[in-house]
């Protein structure tokens, strides 16, 4: 039987990171499979109007925990039963997976205790899943761990990891604290080290991604000269101290106000308006600080950001835009994937992480820096993306 699927898993649309990573991934796959038709698995996009769903040129389908517990088989396909499928869907839906050759991970951040049982139980039933319909994995470049799960949960998911990990093609890990843990606690031999899969790709062809052109909302927007980009992240206001968060932006606002900066807040994720708009309320009088609401595509943000001198960043993936274009960011992150990143472009000195105290002398003279230095520190950035660029792991697929 032919196979003529290629699944992608773990990327959806809500997220902006997560949607820059799925439409690399249907550029690059469409590039090099032209006879494969793609599946995105999905449930949260597949709820999606039909008229939305018509505008891209890739197939939606759920992916859910019952569904993946019927496609798993025997015990598991009995619990999904239990629980109530449509069973026509689930032959459809099992159908395509029989005559799909590849599935492609590009999770980001699924695998670790942070996320609770439940979920990593789901990310490798997904893989134990691939094994059964014996389709060729291959997890992208994305963080794991720490894997500090308790009791009966911890005896399960390390049943789970031991007896599945091994199976992908490829594991690609962006951090090397997720590397050391995947290596030392279950010996695998798929594991290697990769920069983040959007770094890699230099332009997506659009046509891939949509069936018809869609506008920019975004151009009618002029971004005024001596402007800087505040792209805050709900989590890093949950890591770190809420407060502590909001005077760090208000901080920084009214010390870029002071050097004749406009400021502009951009919303990466559909989460994210929120804290826009609390941010926006410290200075709701002053019209040089402007919200931005729109809810953008990646290819607007990635458009949009390259026309700041620099910027505000604590979604990772829009610094990984950001530093595509050559914008320099000082970083506010709450995990070990942002030290790692600005490490990779000698940007170390950006980085401020909220789950501590953070100086605020150091962040004053932080901002005093690259307010000063912007073009020399994006010269440095983009040659350090040149290097990048030379490795594509789309061709360890091939």
């Amino acid at each position: 039987m032919d196979k003529k699927y290629i699944l992608i898993t773990g990327g959806d649309l809500y997220n902006k990171g997560a949607q820059s990573m799925l439409f690399v991934t249907i550029d690059e796959l469409s590039s090099r499979f032209p006879n494969h038709k793609i599946v995105v698995l999905s449930s949260r996009d597949y709820k999606r109007s039909a008229e939305e769903l018509s505008q891209y040129n890739f197939t939606i389908l759920p992916d859910m925990m019952k569904i993946r517990f019927y496609l798993a088989g025997g015990l598991y396909k009995l619990i999904s039963m239990i629980r109530g499928i449509d069973k026509d869907k689930m032959k459809n839906l099992e159908n395509i997976f029989i005559k799909s050759e590849y599935v492609v991970d590009i999770s980001g951040y699924a695998l670790g205790s942070n996320w609770g049982f439940w979920h990593s139980l789901f990310y490798l039933i997904k893989i134990k899943t691939a094994k059964k319909y014996n389709i060729k994995a291959y997890i992208l470049p994305q963080s794991f761990g720490p894997f500090n799960y308790r009791g009966v949960q911890n005896i399960i998911i390390k049943y789970f990891m031991k007896r599945y990990l091994k199976y992908p093609s490829v594991i690609y890990t962006r951090e090397k604290e997720g590397y050391d843990l995947l290596e030392k606690n279950f010996r695998l031999s798929n594991i290697k080290m990769s920069t983040d899969l959007v770094l890699m790709n230099k332009s997506i062809d659009t046509k891939k991604i949509y069936r018809k052109n869609i506008p920019n909302k975004m151009s009618v927007h002029e971004i005024a000269p001596n402007s800087i980009a505040i792209v805050p992240n709900v989590k890093s206001f949950k890591f770190g101290n809420n407060e502590n968060v909001l005077k760090l932006y208000e901080y920084a606002i009214n010390t870029l106000l002071s050097k004749n900066k406009k400021i502009y807040l951009i919303r990466h994720s559909f989460e994210d308006l929120e804290a826009c708009q609390a941010i926006k309320e410290k200075f709701k009088m002053n019209q040089n600080v402007v919200l931005l609401s729109d809810d953008i595509s990646c290819i607007e943000f990635d458009d949009m950001i390259s026309k700041f001198e620099f910027a505000l960043a604590s979604r990772y993936h829009s610094i990984i835009h950001a530093y595509k274009n050559g914008t320099p960011c000082i970083a506010i992150g709450w995990a070990t994937k942002y030290k790692e990143l600005l490490n990779k472009f000698d940007q170390n000195k950006y980085i401020f992480d909220v789950r501590k105290p953070i100086d605020m002398n150091e962040f004053g003279e932080a901002l005093n820096n690259i307010s000063s230095n912007f073009n020399k520190e994006s010269k440095l950035i983009l040659d350090k993306l040149k290097e990048i660029q030379k490795n594509d792991i789309f061709d360890s697929i091939i």
